[in-house]
């Protein structure tokens, strides 16, 4: 049968349908990437624009501070957001070493629900090199699948504001595909608020997309 095909040239038809088959599933596969690329050096640009966030005053930061003291679970909530939403830059001269080891102490503590150390995890993500010593404990959480997943893709979209010192820990978690993509979409917007810092690992960031996106296509 397959002699008669290639003798009434039904053969010829078939190989050259599939190379044009397997042409387009290339093409279709490298507008994928090229996409991704672009998505990726667009939210870069993105962050870049975006407003300035307010800067903490330090009657604010010590509002913050004693809140954190206080035994009501939802205050220490609010404290911490607070924290979280003031320019980084500004903050490392205001906060107290004790009030630093106090959320360090939330997010360590896995009797605290998912929330609470959610919140911890971004007002020292949003501390920037202060937080250096403790990028471990907040990948420790953001990776902890008994964890809720959208209170750590919340704390892994902060991650930007660490900059050099967390890209090899964002990339090694993205390398994994077995992470929860919940959280895994908070971990690649931080990788867009890397912005320069990410620059040395624009390699890296394209395989991943790459393995990560392709391949299961």
């Amino acid at each position: 049968m397959l002699n008669r095909c290639f003798l009434t040239g039904k053969g010829d038809r078939r190989i050259r349908q599939f190379r044009f088959v397997r042409r387009r599933l290339w093409v279709r596969s490298v507008c994928l990437l090229l996409a991704m690329v672009l998505t990726f050096t667009l939210c870069i640009q993105i962050n870049a624009e975006e407003k300035q966030r307010p800067i903490a005053q330090e009657w604010q930061i010590r509002g913050i501070e004693a809140a954190l003291g206080d035994n009501r679970v939802g205050v220490k909530k609010l404290a911490m957001n607070q924290l979280a939403t003031y320019e980084s830059k500004n903050l490392k001269p205001l906060i107290q070493k004790d009030t630093i080891q106090k959320i360090v102490d939330l997010l360590r503590d896995d009797k605290q629900d998912s929330a609470v150390r959610g919140y911890a995890a971004k007002a020292l993500s949003n501390l920037g090199d202060v937080a250096t010593p403790y990028i471990d404990d907040i990948f420790n959480f953001i990776k902890d699948n008994k964890q809720d997943s959208y209170a750590r893709r919340d704390a892994a979209m902060t991650l930007g504001n660490l900059g050099n010192a967390a890209t090899p820990n964002i990339l090694a978690f993205l390398k994994n595909t077995k992470q929860d993509p919940i959280v895994s979409e908070g971990v690649y917007t931080s990788l867009g608020n890397l912005g320069d810092a990410a620059t040395p690992y624009v390699g890296d960031i394209l395989a991943i997309l790459k393995n990560d996106r392709l391949d299961s296509y």
